[in-house]
């Protein structure tokens, strides 16, 4: 997949670059551009596409963004792998509250692709691992956090291995109890909210929802970093580095989709 992901891309880059246009494009405009470059990579057993919802910058920062995925492999078994994001810079009377949500979704066989004995060292270590979360979220910001885990519908069949687990994390951090050590610029979130269900056996898989709220202090927003604001920028001036830059975020996960749809325990 990686290969004949990437030959006739990087193929279409030098006619799109040699035609790129100085004006800015419109968001329907980069998706169609987009579906044409990853058209050249699909074939009967893989799929894959990708678009954007919404672009928006000002001179300071990313405002919008929306953008939604959608793959599929297959090779000795069926992958699927659907994601859709958004992100907002909204400013309020209380202040600027840069706010984002996602949902994604991969449905796969893990027991016919790992075995059931490495599934049952990945579930029977929940537990710890949701304990984990919540630890190394609480050391990095010390009594400014709080953090609350639960691990809700654990089934097990009747041999004893895990068939479900939903794990439900919230995490808030409270900017004026930052200790001494974690500047404000070092702190990325403000609160998070998450929702992971996974099914072990069939063909389900998982499926992970996410939202929250960034630190509108943190560094990346800074005016000398690169990120977000620069992407969407390049994408709206038909910037073909920008484009080069997805593409190439799709290309790896091309691989790791055909890699799980491959792999035997």
């Amino acid at each position: 997949m990686s290969s004949k992901f990437s030959r006739p891309i990087v193929a279409a880059f030098a006619l799109f670059t040699t035609a790129a246009l100085a004006a800015t494009v419109t968001v329907a405009e980069i998706n169609a551009k987009v579906a044409g470059l990853l058209a050249q990579a699909n074939d009967a057993n893989t799929k894959i596409e990708a678009s954007f919802s919404q672009l928006a910058v000002d001179s300071v920062r990313a405002t919008q963004f929306g953008a939604a995925l959608h793959a599929e492999e297959i090779g000795t078994r069926l992958v699927k792998f659907d994601a859709e994001g958004d992100y907002e810079y909204v400013t309020l009377a209380t202040g600027d509250e840069p706010r984002f949500s996602a949902k994604v979704a991969l449905e796969m066989d893990f027991v016919g692709a790992f075995g059931q004995e490495v599934v049952n060292e990945i579930a029977g270590d929940i537990e710890s691992m949701a304990m984990n979360i919540v630890k190394d979220f609480t050391a990095e910001y010390g009594a400014a956090a709080q953090a609350q885990i639960a691990i809700e519908n654990l089934q097990r069949d009747p041999q004893g291995n895990i068939v479900t687990a939903r794990i439900k994390f919230d995490g808030v951090v409270d900017f004026s109890q930052l200790p001494a050590t974690k500047p404000l610029r070092d702190v990325e979130l403000k609160e998070i909210h998450a929702v992971i269900d996974v099914n072990f056996q069939g063909q389900q898989g998982a499926r992970l929802e996410v939202s929250g709220i960034m630190n509108p202090a943190y560094r990346s927003f800074q005016a000398d970093q690169t990120g977000l604001k620069e992407l969407i920028e390049g994408l709206l001036a038909d910037d073909m580095e920008a484009y080069q830059t997805i593409t190439q975020i799709l290309g790896f996960a091309a691989a790791g989709m055909e890699w799980l749809s491959n792999t035997k325990p």
